[in-house]
């Protein structure tokens, strides 16, 4: 492997079980290579929070990982409190329904929140919508991190799309058939042929009927 592809990096969090790491300051966790994982014993060498390792990471992978001396986290007392972003498990599963606050997955009855960081970001960009399948990892019970695949985001963008725009087509029509109901109501007042009392049904009669027309062309 070539030196100059190695780089050091902080440990955010690592499960072994999984194949996943997160790093400090990434966004997204990353799977760890299988050849990684055989020729490593990470219950002998523990690869933890705020390690710092050299790593290679070729096609979003990390094809190889060790552990920099010297940097070894103390082991943790039993009343130390847990990390807030210390991942205690990962889940894939289909989602079921979605809140800015957290979601719930099929066949689960209690809602699973999500970190404060998570919601600030827009997870309906990021495929995070009912029906999708998804990879969520959690600490202290809340959702910190969440991958979605990159056709799945892409349909949550676009089905996203075409409803805004159905929504801003069907307020503009319905504006227009306002105007156009108006602009009659006006010339039959002029023409003295429509009485101001009958004015507003005249108005609303006429703004569904240029709605109607406007739909069918």
């Amino acid at each position: 492997m070539a030196k100059n592809k190695t780089v050091k990096k902080v440990v955010a969090w690592f499960i072994p079980k999984k194949s996943l790491i997160k790093f400090d300051g990434e966004e997204d966790s990353i799977q760890v290579a299988d050849n990684v994982m055989q020729v490593s014993d990470f219950d002998k060498y523990p690869v933890m929070k705020n390690d710092t390792v050299n790593v290679i990471i070729e096609n979003d992978e990390v094809v190889f990982l060790r552990k920099v001396k010297g940097t070894t986290k103390k082991e943790s007392t039993q009343t130390e409190s847990k990390s807030s972003d210390e991942v205690d498990e990962t889940i894939t599963k289909e989602v079921f329904c979605v809140s800015q606050y957290g979601l719930k997955f099929v066949g689960d009855k209690k809602w699973t929140n999500f970190s404060d960081n998570l919601q600030k970001k827009d997870l309906k960009s990021m495929g995070v919508i009912a029906k999708n399948t998804i990879t969520a990892s959690l600490a202290n019970g809340k959702i910190v991190d969440v991958k979605v695949e990159a056709k799945k985001v892409e349909k949550a963008k676009e089905s996203t799309f075409k409803k805004s725009s159905y929504r801003d087509e069907e307020a503009t029509d319905k504006r227009t058939a306002s105007m156009n109901a108006k602009d009659v109501v006006v010339a039959l007042l002029n023409n003295k042929e429509l009485e101001k009392a009958k004015l507003k049904n005249a108005i609303e009669d006429l703004t569904k009927t240029f709605y109607e027309i406007t739909k069918n062309l």
